[in-house]
């Protein structure tokens, strides 16, 4: 539809409508308005002929009873009389189509007089507006008044002929709508002929037009058809000639241009080249994300287009006629650049700037990084305390036996300590590297779980956490490895207590296990103070931990538990999910999935464990 109103065709169309309708709508509102101005003046001249009428009649037959009868004869159509005699308190009205209470009666009669009062001959003519003060009714009519007196009686009479605006305007409608069908008619008739006469002038326009937009699609074999001998045809011969041409250049500009294309789509890196003066004439896809980042930084004060020091090394370049390496931190990424000196077929010389992204690759080393020194820490603070209490035995400073005993006893909770670490170690390479075994077994899990919550019970009173577990299935039984789940559990509950421990109202810890239509799912919820958006899509990542959590509660731990619980879960083909907002607390949602074969309910109950 857009088309055809910006073609040469919608164009003609629309100026004969456009001009056709404002003759008509000139036209039509001219004859409304000249029927209004008539329907008007006759309607006055009517009322004043009727009061006339009416007077005379008055005055002839003043002391006879059919004044009355005359006076309804005389009314034309839809219009009414008062009449007050001068020595008679009677006072006649013709209709009761427009009741008129004894206050409109007044206000109209006040009304008339005040015509006749204002008026050079004693009679005259004036729209008024009636209200009815009980009901809040107002009438407008139109009103001719006059008054008159009677030879040999005293006093004057009044006559006052009146007509709604209403029942005057009822004919004048009638001729609006009258004339509203003929004007839409109108229009659509010059609407019709209009489209008519545009198409058959515009027609071999349209034809090239037609051919110019598959020729822009690539069809270079299209041909205008030539039906004439006049300008328009030769114009046809042109466009023609001119495919042709275009066809044997757009072959050969596309070969060198696929060329370029293939090399520079198949990089990973970005590729931007620089003239002298600093446009940008060549860039590839990831020269595009590169530069569509920049421009949506928040560093992006001034709106550049490129980051000011690629702009600076650009112009180095072409100063020192040297290569120039450059990083660029644009947000959260990374970019590493490498300016050298190229020169065009003209001899110009031109820099082309090479991008790599290794955000990830920096990202890794830091967690990397962060994952030596979190290790060096786990490992040396248990080997302190062995060393140290072995020594303290050693010298003899453990006197009694019972001080052995509980050095030997710290020395081998150093050591399991280290067992562990060592263990996570293995497991989360073996998990990377796709070797896990599973003794799966149909057991009921409920029992992992609370073994896990009796483990943390001495934890939790000591941190003034509460935990809460609800199952809505107790005795549900699922074919699973119990050790490993036992593994999921403790890396899960023990990051809980550890979060929600602190908090001014008291910590918080629920465990809920319901069953859905395909999963069995299990909320791990604590009220500690959440994770960061930023922290979220990595909590699972190999070796990461979030800072600000960390940093904030002091905890200890290699960035690795997280990744082997999803490991395990994924192993049991379920999936582990983590929802949480910064100082609202976090959900860590386990969903097994219900195969037949696999799971069984044989009970239901609702079994709950609490320790404050």
């Amino acid at each position: 539809m857009k088309q055809f109103f910006i073609s040469v065709v919608g164009k003609l169309w629309v100026t004969i409508i456009l001009l056709s309708t404002i003759g008509l709508t000139i036209i039509v509102v001219l004859l409304i308005q000249i029927f209004t101005t008539s329907n008007l003046k006759d309607n006055k001249q009517l009322l004043k002929q009727t009061t006339t009428k009416v007077v005379q009649m008055v005055k002839q037959n003043y002391t006879s009873d059919t004044i009355q009868e005359q006076s309804l004869e005389m009314l034309p159509k839809n219009m009414n009389v008062i009449i007050t005699y001068p020595t008679k308190d009677e006072v006649y009205r013709s209709s009761d189509q427009h009741y008129l209470t004894a206050d409109m009666r007044q206000t109209l009669e006040k009304e008339g007089k005040r015509i006749i009062a204002t008026s050079d001959n004693g009679d005259s003519f004036k729209k008024v507006a009636i209200e009815n003060k009980s009901d809040d009714e107002k009438l407008v009519l139109y009103v001719s008044a006059a008054a008159y007196t009677v030879k040999g009686i005293p006093g004057k009479g009044y006559v006052y002929v009146f007509k709604s605006n209403e029942d005057i305007y009822k004919s004048m409608v009638t001729m609006t709508k009258t004339v509203t069908i003929f004007y839409f008619l109108s229009i659509i008739a010059v609407t019709v002929f209009a489209l008519f006469l545009s198409t058959r002038i515009a027609a071999p326009i349209r034809s090239m037009r037609n051919a110019a937009s598959q020729i822009a699609y690539g069809d270079f074999d299209i041909q205008v058809p030539i039906v004439s001998n006049d300008e328009i045809a030769d114009l046809g011969r042109s466009f023609n000639r001119m495919g042709r041409i275009l066809k044997a250049n757009i072959q050969t500009i596309e070969a060198e241009k696929d060329q370029l294309s293939g090399l520079l789509g198949a990089m990973a890196d970005g590729v931007l080249r620089f003239t002298r003066d600093g446009q940008i004439i060549l860039k590839n896809p990831p020269a595009d994300i590169f530069l569509s980042k920049w421009q949506s930084s928040l560093a992006n004060e001034n709106e550049s287009l490129v980051p000011p020091i690629l702009d600076a090394a650009v112009r180095e370049a072409f100063v020192t006629q040297t290569t120039q390496e450059v990083e660029i931190d644009i947000d959260k990424y990374s970019y590493a650049v490498v300016l050298t000196l190229i020169r065009d077929e003209s001899g110009e010389i031109n820099v082309i700037a090479i991008t790599r992204d290794y955000t990830e690759l920096k990202r890794m080393i830091n967690m990397r990084t962060d994952f030596i020194s979190n290790v060096s820490h786990e490992l040396k603070t248990p080997l302190s305390m062995m060393t140290g209490y072995s020594e303290a035995i050693i010298d003899g400073v453990a006197e009694s036996t019972a001080d052995v005993i509980e050095f030997s006893t710290i020395i081998n909770e150093e050591a399991n300590r280290l067992a562990r670490l060592v263990n996570d170690l293995l497991d989360v390479t073996r998990m990377e590297s796709g070797f896990i075994d599973l003794n799966l077994k149909f057991q009921e899990i409920h029992p992992v779980v609370d073994k896990v919550l009796r483990q943390y019970e001495s934890y939790a009173t000591e941190h003034q956490v509460t935990m809460v577990a609800d199952f809505e299935t107790a005795d549900f039984v699922y074919n699973y490895d119990a050790d490993r789940m036992q593994q999921v559990f403790v890396n899960l509950i023990s990051n809980a207590l550890r979060y929600a421990s602190g908090q001014s109202e008291g910590g918080r810890v629920t465990i809920k296990q319901y069953v859905t239509d395909y999963f069995l799912v299990f909320d791990i919820v604590d009220n500690g103070p959440g994770i960061t958006a930023e922290d979220l899509p990595y909590v699972f990542n190999r070796f990461y931990k979030a800072d600000k959590a960390r940093k904030r509660h002091k905890t200890v731990g290699t960035g690795i538990g997280l990744a082997i619980v999803k490991s395990i879960i994924e192993a049991h083909n379920g999936r582990i999910s983590v929802l949480s907002e910064y100082g609202e607390g976090t959900t860590f949602r386990i969903e097994l999935p219900l195969v037949s074969k696999s799971t069984l309910t044989i009970g239901k109950g609702d079994k709950k464990h609490e320790n404050a």
